[in-house]
């Protein structure tokens, strides 16, 4: 049976999932095959797929208009970037890649050639503007891709659905100064811009600096990735909060979560109090948002040092990321600590 919507329900793999369109006909599939199905509105509460050696029936579930059209809109997003995954990654993506993601060798081929169908999807998603007389070129692109992406290479995802803008700047940059609204009352003073290297927000832009994200890219003995540091705010801003506690899974992983981060984070502050520097950078006392930053950052690029310092939030993080940095330097050729 030609069905123009046979291809959007077959690919919910929901049996007996179903939506009314603007002309008032159910779309569903059947339970048995996957079949796609179709009825006018006539009162039915049923309809069977189109083999009829199987006479299976698919029951009707309705759903809202908002509802639907999120799950057409789902359905297009799904279908555009399996579009982009098909095609070819071009070979001087993966010579950029190789070049300046010290990671990239440590994965193996199946990671790398997920991490590569991340890299197109998310270039093509994201509006990127160079800024500061900066021309964006294609080792820019796959060079923040691929680091922002690694972050979600063994992780439920929706490719940072909160980052819709990234701006780029080629070097350290000093963002402009807060102006107070119109119906704003100062009751302290505003804080003085200072140059940065990258900054996330909950509304609006990502801004990143270029030579910073090159550097941390290519030299994680460094310890400092200013595009796993923003990429990680943006991952804890998912559930409308930046309070170093991202999306987790059960309410089992969230008290575990709050144990260990909240004692690593008050044993780092204590640190930085008293001048003692840790394998932390003591930025990371600044906030528990600062902390998961921080953490993030340490956790890919000095995997060992982490658990040999902080085994329990080592442990943490892994299950978050669901990824094992430690493990593949222990049996992998590259060189990080």
């Amino acid at each position: 049976m030609t069905d123009p919507k046979g291809e959007f329900i077959s690919s919910l793999r929901d049996p007996g999932f179903v939506v009314a369109d603007s002309r008032m006909e159910y779309y569903g599939c059947c339970g048995a095959c996957n079949t796609s199905v179709k009825e006018a509105i006539g009162g039915r509460q049923e309809a069977h797929c189109s083999p009829k050696s199987h006479h299976q029936y698919a029951k009707i579930k309705l759903l809202g208009r908002e509802e639907a059209r999120n799950l057409m809109f789902d359905w297009l997003s799904n279908r555009r970037r399996k579009k982009l995954t098909e095609s070819p990654f071009p070979p001087v993506w993966e010579d950029i890649v190789r070049r300046n993601v010290a990671h990239y060798c440590m994965l193996d081929t199946v990671e790398q050639a997920r991490l590569r169908a991340l890299i197109q999807v998310f270039i093509a998603e994201k509006d990127w503007e160079g800024c500061g007389g900066l021309e964006l070129t294609d080792e820019i692109l796959v060079t923040i891709s691929a680091q922002a992406c690694l972050l979600l290479l063994c992780t439920p995802h929706n490719y940072y659905r909160n980052v819709q803008t990234i701006l780029v700047y080629p070097s350290t940059v000093v963002p402009p100064q807060r102006r107070l609204g119109h119906f704003e009352t100062v009751l302290a003073p505003l804080e003085i811009a200072h140059p940065i290297l990258g900054q996330a927000f909950q509304q609006g832009p990502l801004i990143l600096v270029w030579d910073a994200a090159l550097r941390g890219g290519r030299h994680p003995e460094l310890g400092h990735n200013v595009i796993y540091h923003e990429f990680a705010h943006k991952l804890d801003m998912l559930d409308g909060a930046a309070d170093g506690t991202p999306p987790l899974r059960n309410r089992d992983e969230y008290r575990d979560w709050v144990i260990i981060c909240s004692r690593e984070y008050l044993r780092l502050k204590n640190a930085a109090e008293r001048g003692k520097k840790t394998f932390l950078d003591a930025y990371g006392a600044t906030s528990e948002a600062e902390f998961f930053a921080v953490a993030t950052e340490q956790f890919f690029d000095q995997p060992i040092r982490m658990t040999e310092h902080a085994p329990d939030l080592y442990r943490v993080l892994k299950e978050y990321y669901r990824q094992d940095p430690a493990e593949r330097v222990h049996h992998n050729t590259c060189t990080m600590s």
